[in-house]
């Protein structure tokens, strides 16, 4: 098994690379408006010549560039467009991926703050019902000694009123034994 690393600008080899199991085409990536490099290795993806992009950017005669332009073979000019439609299908997909991703952080932002907000209304309500059990506890006592106090005077009452019944029967056995 052997490894080897090759750079080019031949279509050929990219072609290559891409019908050939176990061989892999790379670039780097490159910023066409700043004209420089990136520095980003972007594996499985062959890249681009932009060497008229650059030299016209330089200042090369657009005549010369298009004579130039004209000597590239129809094959090699449709391979490059291909390679074209990739780097655009695949900043497409970095866009789509990014856009997803940071859906998935909102996401699971919302879903954090919305777990957070349940878990804080429920120890709410249970902080609720806790004070509503001991304020009706509170008032369950309340009403008990109310009652209990309810039925001592009842009580009381009840005694007073058997005394004076018996002071009355007394009374009355008294004013029967006198008057006989």
């Amino acid at each position: 098994r052997a490894f080897c690393l090759a750079t080019t600008h031949y279509a050929e080899l990219k072609s290559f690379a891409m019908d050939t199991p176990g061989v892999e085409n790379a670039s780097c990536e490159f910023d066409v408006e700043s004209l420089r490099p990136t520095y980003r290795l972007l594996v499985g993806t062959p890249g681009r010549s932009n060497a008229f992009l650059i030299a016209e950017r330089l200042g090369l005669p657009a005549e010369v560039a298009n004579a130039a332009k004209a000597l590239i073979r129809e094959d090699q000019q449709e391979f490059a467009r291909m390679i074209e439609k990739l780097e655009q299908s695949r900043t497409e997909m970095e866009k789509a991926k990014a856009e997803a991703d940071k859906i998935r952080d909102e996401t699971k932002t919302a879903h954090e703050k919305a777990l957070q907000e349940k878990e804080t209304l429920l120890e709410s309500a249970k902080r609720d019902v806790e004070n509503a059990r001991m304020q009706a506890q509170r008032i369950i006592r309340g009403a008990e000694a109310v009652s209990e106090s309810v039925f001592k005077e009842l009580e009381i009452l009840r005694r007073k009123r058997e005394d004076a019944l018996r002071r009355e029967e007394l009374e009355k056995s008294r004013a029967a034994f006198r008057a006989t």
